[in-house]
């Protein structure tokens, strides 16, 4: 009861947004403008103080890495052979990859938060940090491996663009710098990334319930399943076993699985696009995990709960 009453209100706060989209309050051109927000300056504030000040230890970071990273390619691995095995085209698989293997961090860390407080946002933190820079440099070659290759660039040339230009990346980078070369707070910038970051997960969670949309995908029920069973079943239970084998803490680990089972980011959307995927199938597979979360995520976590004692 008390994993469902920290969880509620982070998907309560979800349903809101969705509702005043529907409503058209305060505007269609406020969500855009809010989500642009929020991507580019709000989240990239906070994780850039939390990676900043944070006290992770090396120890918990190699273990951290190891369980995220392996789980992260287990999955990635089966559901492209799955696929083959299925004869599913290219492009539908490319959105399965993307549905199974990624992970809409900005969620985990408002469940986390709403969980642990801030020791749990410090932990989710270094949980995003890892999964953020290993899907950043694998995924957009994975796809690219699968879809026809843009005209005029490599795949490392690609992958680095890609990477120097995202804020959420760099602001981890830049924070783990800093969290490196001094453990004293830097004046005024901490104390404004720390005011930006307050107002980032509330933010983003209407953001996230407003963008929830069913484009269509009719006719693709196997590819959906397929995501389906890899981030909410596949992905959890590695995360689980291979950190019960790292042997971390009952709370690092309930934190693991909630980045292992949560839905995938609602960017996956715009790389399927970039990228020549299947962008009615993404955008589909988004919806449903978002919805379905919902409903899974206490479930997971009660069983993760019990196993652990």
């Amino acid at each position: 009861m008390d994993v469902i009453l920290a969880i509620a209100p982070v998907f309560g706060v979800m349903v809101l947004g969705h509702i005043l989209f529907r409503l058209g309050l305060p505007g269609d051109s406020f969500w855009v403008q809010a989500d642009r927000l929020v991507y580019w300056v709000l989240i990239p504030a906070l994780l850039f103080h939390m990676n900043s000040t944070a006290e992770f230890g090396g120890e918990r970071i190699r273990s951290f890495a190891i369980v995220l990273i392996s789980a992260f390619f287990l999955v990635a691995a089966l559901a492209f052979v799955t696929c083959r095995i299925l004869r599913i085209g290219p492009d539908e698989t490319s959105s399965v990859l993307q549905g199974s293997v990624r992970h809409n961090a900005f969620i985990a860390l408002a469940l986390c938060e709403s969980l642990y407080g801030k020791t749990g946002l410090e932990t989710a933190t270094l949980a995003t940090a890892i999964l953020a820079l290993v899907t950043n440099v694998s995924i957009v070659p994975m796809m690219i491996g699968l879809l026809p290759k843009p005209e005029g660039m490599s795949i490392g040339a690609r992958v680095l663009k890609d990477t120097v230009r995202n804020p959420v990346v760099l602001a981890i980078c830049l924070g783990l710098l800093t969290n490196l070369v001094t453990d004293a707070r830097i004046p005024f910038v901490h104390s404004m990334t720390a005011l930006l970051g307050n107002a980032a997960l509330p933010l983003m969670l209407l953001c996230v319930g407003a963008s929830v949309s069913f484009n269509g995908a009719r006719g693709k029920t196997v590819p959906l399943v397929l995501s389906m069973v890899g981030k909410f079943a596949v992905f959890p239970l590695l995360v689980l076993g291979l950190a019960m084998w790292a042997d971390l803490s009952k709370a690092d680990i309930i934190i693991l699985v909630i980045f292992g089972s949560i839905s995938t980011a609602s960017s996956a959307l715009t790389l399927a696009r970039q990228l020549g995927g299947d962008a009615p199938l993404m955008s589909t597979i988004i919806a449903v995990h978002t919805i379905f979360a919902f409903v899974s995520l206490p479930v997971t976590l009660i069983l993760t709960g019990t196993v652990l004692g």
